[in-house]
């Protein structure tokens, strides 16, 4: 093996068939056995940079985790974080950093081993955007100049917008301020944009922003029109499931009692040309289950119909009803005999323990 550096060295094998199938090794080797008691670090030197990029960096825990090796069950200290090699003298140590200067001392005992200056640059650049509150702007016409001001890029660094609606990237141009600007062309609703700024040194920074206008008359590819939605409600996403691109349906599945929300757009024809003008929820109310319907007196005859006999003149109907939602009655013949109180709650568990309702209704006899 060549390029081995004194002490005891790790040495990794990979091997792949035609197949894709891969086999891996891992093993230490010595330069010289003399040197095996020498430490050595695998991914730090002195003089080293270290950005949001590299492999042992961890951008959220603010660690660069330390490798190496040494002599076996050592007790080894790196700044104030203790640590013991393995028995093949093999350490790993997550080594708290800051963005800056930063100085790696590493001792056994009251021995210092090594000290290693090195340097951190992970923090990305920053973006701001104007006119922006909580992620969102409101345009007032179908196009808008987005800009803003960006800081930390540097001569080497690039800023690019995207668009996530169609995936389209532009690069955009930063003057020396650090200022950009950039035209937008925008359809009805939301417009989901993606701001993208990469350092010299690889480190990004990104930013959402979302501009909305109801000043548009154009949609995404993504929106269509439906022809049998009741409700003036007639524009959906073709992402939505349920959605049969073929046959231009949309199937709403696994329905179960209670309110169904669907994503949609509020449409009046009488106002801005039959486009849509307000951003809503189209509320699909699922009742699966039908009322509960006792009647005290009937029998069921032959042919299935429920027949009384009676020898007066008005027979008065009992009945005892119940439902899981709100909003039943009983019809007799053409009349109403009781209508229960909508209450416009779609939620079973509103209606679970509540009392049946016990009916009275007198019907005129008729001789046979």
């Amino acid at each position: 093996l060549t390029g081995l550096k004194d002490g005891k060295n790790q040495v990794e094998t990979v091997v792949a068939d035609y197949a894709g199938n891969v086999g891996y090794a891992a093993t230490f080797s010595s330069q010289n056995n003399d040197a095996d008691n020498k430490l050595l670090l695998f991914n730090l030197a002195d003089g080293q940079k270290i950005t949001s990029q590299s492999p042992a960096y961890d951008q959220e825990k603010e660690t660069y985790t330390v490798t190496g090796t040494y002599k076996k069950n050592a007790k080894l200290k790196f700044n104030d974080v203790e640590a013991e090699s393995d028995e093949d003298g093999y350490f790993e140590v997550k080594l708290p950093v800051k963005d800056g200067q930063n100085q790696l001392l590493i001792k056994d005992g009251d021995q210092t081993l090594e000290a290693v200056n090195f340097t951190v640059k992970a923090e990305g650049p920053k973006v701001s955007v104007d006119e922006e509150s909580s992620g969102r702007i409101l345009a007032k016409d179908d196009s808008y100049t987005l800009s803003g001001t960006v800081s930390g890029l540097g001569e080497s660094g690039k800023l690019e917008l995207t668009n996530l609606s169609d995936k389209s990237k532009t690069k955009l141009t930063v003057d020396q301020d650090g200022k950009f600007s950039q035209k937008v062309d925008l359809n009805y609703g939301d417009n989901p944009f993606e701001l993208t700024a990469t350092d010299a040194d690889g480190n990004v920074t990104k930013k959402d922003v979302t501009i909305f206008t109801a000043r548009s008359y154009t949609y995404t590819k993504d929106m269509l029109t439906f022809d049998n939605i009741a409700s003036d409600l007639t524009v959906i996403g073709k992402t939505t499931p349920g959605y049969d691109e073929k046959d231009h349906s949309f199937t709403v599945k696994d329905l179960k009692n209670g309110n169904h929300p669907l994503t949609a757009l509020v449409q009046d024809p009488r106002l801005n040309d039959g486009k849509p003008v307000v951003e809503w929820g189209y509320k699909l109310w699922v009742d699966l289950t039908a009322p509960s319907l006792q009647l005290e007196g009937m029998s069921l005859g032959e042919d299935g119909q429920l027949a009384v006999y009676t020898n007066k003149d008005v027979y008065d109907l009992k009945a005892t009803i119940n439902d899981n939602l709100s909003g039943y009655s009983l019809q007799v013949g053409s009349d109403t005999a009781y209508q229960d109180k909508t209450y416009e709650i779609f939620k079973e568990k509103k209606f679970k323990n509540r009392d049946a309702v016990k009916v009275s209704y007198p019907i005129k006899a008729e001789k046979e």
